[in-house]
């Protein structure tokens, strides 16, 4: 089961123009989301000067589709680290879902507006999360499926 600020990410990832305050409450709310934006904004990729340590002024310095892309990964990443288990290879599935939602984004018209590539590529991060979430709940049982399927067995089988 998702903890509740992540399982309102997802809710609003898929949302094209996401409220900024939502945004902003749902991290703070969450203190693995509240430390990977933190931890963005504070990059060399955001070029800082000064450190930050607030959750608004984060988001406010990476911008908002980044913040969503971060938050995106965050919950993935945190909430399904025992995939394994399940027979799935997480860093085949990382690339996978990462290449997807970029995929999704460059698939647009050029002069597509930020909050529809924002939603693009939210999609395309977040199109297996059904298939992760039965991964997550019974890994033996996925993992046996899984398996089944590899060996060409049937899987309803």
């Amino acid at each position: 089961m998702l903890p509740p600020a992540r399982a309102r990410a997802i809710t609003i990832l898929s949302v094209s123009a996401p409220d900024p305050l939502e945004v902003t409450d749902i991290v703070s709310s969450d203190p693995a989301l509240a430390t990977a934006v933190i931890r963005a904004s504070n990059s060399a990729w955001s070029a800082p000067r000064t450190a930050v340590h607030a959750v608004d002024t984060a988001i406010i310095r990476i911008g908002p589709k980044e913040t969503l892309q971060i938050v995106g990964a965050a919950v993935l990443n945190s909430t399904f680290e025992e995939l394994e288990l399940a027979g799935l290879n997480v860093e085949d599935l990382w690339q996978y879902v990462v290449a997807t939602g970029l995929l999704t984004e460059y698939l647009l018209e050029p002069d597509a507006a930020r909050d529809v590539r924002a939603a693009a590529y939210s999609a395309g991060l977040l199109h297996d999360i059904g298939r992760l979430a039965m991964a997550a709940e019974d890994p033996e049982a996925y993992g046996r499926v899984v398996s089944s399927y590899r060996s060409g067995t049937s899987v309803l089988e």
